[in-house]
């Protein structure tokens, strides 16, 4: 899956700025640093979505060892950077067969009763957040550490 690099930055009272260097004019803003995830893969989606419509190709996404070493992310003591995946539409759904722990799939059948989902839906649904979650974890920035010299 496709994934493009954004720069989150803290912006203090005004909440969190979120830019896509690869993408000139993919912006988002977010209160909390939790709902910067989401406002930047919407901001990605729309971004894209226009583009595909307007019949712009999308530049090639940068590593994010390049991102980092932009200027805009040396100026700021307070940017990290995300990997926001490009959502794939969605496909052809396709009947799959796997073996489950029978209780498990019993509380799954109870939890997808309760939210009005089948459990096709309710598995779906947890999948899908799980690994949004595990794409829109922001990058640590590495530390640099000074090293002392030891006296022999």
């Amino acid at each position: 899956m496709r994934s493009y690099v954004a720069i989150v930055d803290n912006e203090g009272e005004a909440g969190f700025g979120i830019v896509f260097p690869d993408l000139p004019g993919c912006v988002a803003e977010a209160a909390t640093f939790d709902e910067a995830a989401e406002r930047a893969r919407e901001a990605l989606a729309l971004f894209v979505a226009e583009a595909a419509e307007l019949g712009y190709p999308l530049p090639e996404p940068r590593r994010p060892d390049a991102i980092r070493s932009l200027p805009e992310m040396r100026k700021s003591r307070g940017a990290a950077l995300m990997v926001v995946p490009l959502s794939a539409p969605a496909g052809e759904r396709e009947r799959v067969n796997i073996m489950i722990d029978k209780n498990l799939l019993a509380e799954i059948d109870r939890a997808a009763s309760q939210n009005g989902l089948t459990r096709s839906g309710f598995l779906e649904r947890a999948a899908t957040t799980r690994l949004r979650a595990e794409s829109s974890r922001p990058m640590q920035t590495p530390r640099r550490r000074s090293l002392r010299r030891v006296k022999s």
